[in-house]
C-alpha cells in the first residue's frame, strides 16, 4: 500500500482516528473461542454469492474485476464462522468482503498501522458507520504488536502489504520490525490456520529495499520470511500475474498502476 504523503493533515483527522481507536479497544477482550465451544464452521463460501451481497457499495463492485476478487476469495478458502485478521486493511475493500463471507458467527479484525489509520480515518468510519459490518473490529497497531490472542485466527489476510515491512513513511515512524512482524503473524495463526498473501512483484533477486523504492517485493523473500517462522507455502496462483509489467517501476507509477504483476500465496504451518 505505502502511499502516505508527508503533507497529509493527520492532525485534522484526530477526532475520527480517536473513534476508530476506541473501537480498537474492544480487542483487549478478544480471545480465541475454545474449539469445543465454537459452532462448526460452514462450507467454503461461494465467492460469487458473497460478491453479490446487496449491501456492498457500488464503488467496491466496480473494483472487483481488476482485483480478480472472485478468484482471490476462492483462494482464501473462507468459511462462515471463521476469525480473520486482515493486515493493512486500508479503507476496507477486502474487510467488507471478508465480513460478508464469515457471517454473523465469524469475526474480522481490520488492522491498520497508526499512520495509515489516520490517513484513512474518514473511509474507515464510513465503512463501519451505523454498525453496518457488525462482525468487524478495527485495530490500530504496528505489524509487530498485533492485538489478538495466540492461535486465535483461522486466516491472516495480507493484500498488497508485505512490501510495507520494508517501507518507512515520510514521518519516519516504523510500521514494525520485519522479523518481529513475521513472528506475530505466526503467533496469532491457529494451528490449522492459513496466511494469504497478495503483493506487487519485484524482479527475481530484488533486495528488500525495493519495498521502499518501488512498493514491490520479490515473492521469494516473502516465502523465506514465512519459512523462518514455521510457515510453509501450500499453494500459489498466477491469476493476478501480468507478464507485460517490467516490475522495475513503482507500483504507483501511472504507466502501470492498477495493472502490476502480482503474486498470490497461501501458507500453512510446516509439518
Amino acid at each position: 500500500m505505502s502511499a502516505l504523503n508527508s503533507k497529509t493533515p493527520v492532525c485534522r483527522m484526530s477526532v475520527r482516528l480517536a473513534l476508530v481507536m476506541a473501537f480498537a479497544g474492544m480487542l483487549a477482550a478478544c480471545t480465541a473461542m475454545p474449539d469445543n465451544e465454537r459452532p462448526p464452521l460452514g462450507a467454503v463460501v461461494d465467492a460469487q454469492a458473497v460478491l453479490a451481497h446487496p449491501g456492498r457499495p457500488l464503488a467496491d463492485r466496480e473494483r472487483d474485476a481488476a482485483r480478480q476478487a472472485s478468484r482471490t476469495l476462492d483462494f482464501m478458502q473462507i468459511r462462515p464462522g471463521m476469525s480473520v485478521f486482515e493486515l493493512l486493511a486500508g479503507g476496507g475493500y477486502w474487510t467488507e468482503i471478508l465480513s460478508h463471507a464469515t457471517g454473523t458467527s465469524g469475526q474480522v479484525v481490520m488492522q491498520n498501522p497508526p499512520g495509515f489509520a489516520a490517513l484513512l480515518a474518514s473511509d474507515i468510519s464510513a465503512r463501519l458507520a451505523g454498525g453496518r459490518l457488525g462482525n468487524v473490529i478495527p485495530s490500530v497497531s504496528r505489524f509487530d504488536a498485533l492485538a489478538v490472542a495466540d492461535g486465535s485466527m483461522d486466516r491472516v489476510v495480507w493484500v498488497l502489504g508485505p512490501h510495507d515491512l520494508h517501507y518507512t513513511p515520510p514521518d519516519g515512524v516504523s510500521l514494525g520490525d520485519p522479523a518481529a512482524s513475521w513472528r506475530e503473524i505466526a503467533r496469532i495463526l491457529a494451528p490449522d490456520g492459513r496466511l494469504i498473501v497478495v503483493d506487487h512483484s519485484a524482479v527475481a533477486g530484488a533486495p528488500a529495499s525495493t519495498g521502499q523504492t518501488l512498493h514491490r517485493i520479490d515473492p521469494a523473500l516473502t516465502i523465506a520470511d514465512a519459512r523462518a517462522v514455521g510457515l510453509e507455502l501450500e499453494a500459489s496462483a498466477d491469476f493476478l500475474a501480468n507478464p507485460d509489467d517490467p516490475r522495475t517501476q513503482s507500483a504507483f507509477d501511472p504507466a502501470i498502476r492498477g495493472r502490476t504483476d502480482q503474486h498470490v500465496l497461501r501458507f500453512r504451518r510446516a509439518g
